[in-house]
This record gives C-alpha cells, sequence and structure tokens, in this order.
C-alpha cells in the first residue's frame, strides 16, 4: 500500500494469481516486486498504474528466463533490479 498506493489493489491481486504467471508464491511475489518497486515507481515518475504493469510484467518474464536457462531466479532478480537502477540514475 506505501509504494504502490491507489494501484496497490493491482499489485496484490497480481500477487494472488503469481502461482499461475510466474510459479511464485504471492508472498515471494510481493518480495520480489517491494525489491525494485521504489526505483520503478521513480523512473515512471510516481506512475503507480503503470508501475504495477510493468514490474508484473518483469516478474513473469524473470520466472520465464529462470525456467528456459536454468538460471537461479535471485540471480536475474539481481540484473533487474541493478537495470532500474540504472534507469533511475
Amino acid at each position: 500500500d506505501t509504494l504502490f498506493k491507489e494501484s496497490s489493489a493491482k499489485v496484490q491481486e497480481y500477487a494472488s494469481n503469481a502461482y499461475k504467471t510466474s510459479g511464485m508464491s504471492a508472498n515471494e511475489y510481493m518480495e520480489t516486486v517491494t525489491s525494485f518497486s521504489a526505483s520503478l515507481i521513480s523512473s515512471l515518475d510516481g506512475d503507480t498504474e503503470k508501475a504495477s504493469e510493468v514490474a508484473n510484467r518483469a516478474i513473469i518474464d524473470m520466472s520465464d528466463n529462470a525456467n528456459k536457462m536454468g538460471t537461479d531466479i535471485s540471480m536475474i532478480q539481481n540484473a533487474y533490479q541493478g537495470l532500474t537502477y540504472l534507469q533511475v540514475a
């Protein structure tokens, strides 16, 4: 709620469906999205609705990459966090 404000319900909906879209539990999804959401929201000039959509797409992409390449998802998450940070800087 603090990060996504009026879009928090959308993020929570994405989290509740994460087991279908990314193979994550709702808790794993929320931990992942929270880890890079502040940078993402900032890079989108505070547009929390767009940030929620981009974050969801990023998490699905991370999961797809981990499954296709056999890479540990935490390594992919770190790469995405770095890219998000670079966008802001």
